[in-house]
């Protein structure tokens, strides 16, 4: 009977990893949609990431950093237009999308 508890335990510790595990993935995946959709479809700057260490310029050009990826952007944000010129997106260092607004 005590195998039988044992057994019980570690299996639900093991499952809740697990759910855990696909909490974390289905949040990041939704993290990435997100920034995808905002850059290479309504020519906007992505809402989940930072500038990198050289950071964006006046304008808002520049690379944009996330968990797993990353956003070249070149456009004019500062104006009321908020213009997006180029996006590059890359999901853990490949390029995914290329973009140019033509607008």
């Amino acid at each position: 009977m005590r195998y039988q508890t044992e057994l019980y335990v570690k299996k639900r510790k093991s499952n809740k990893w697990i759910t855990l595990f696909i909490v974390v993935l289905l949040l990041w995946g939704t993290v990435v949609i997100t920034d995808y959709y905002k850059t290479t479809y309504r020519y906007e700057k992505p809402m989940f990431t930072i500038t990198d260490k050289n950071g964006a310029d006046e304008n808002g050009s520049g690379k944009y950093l996330g968990l797993g990826y990353s956003v070249d952007l070149v456009g004019n944000f500062t104006s009321d237009s908020k213009q997006l010129s180029s996006a590059d997106f890359y999901l853990f260092g490949m390029l995914l999308k290329q973009v140019e607004n033509d607008e």
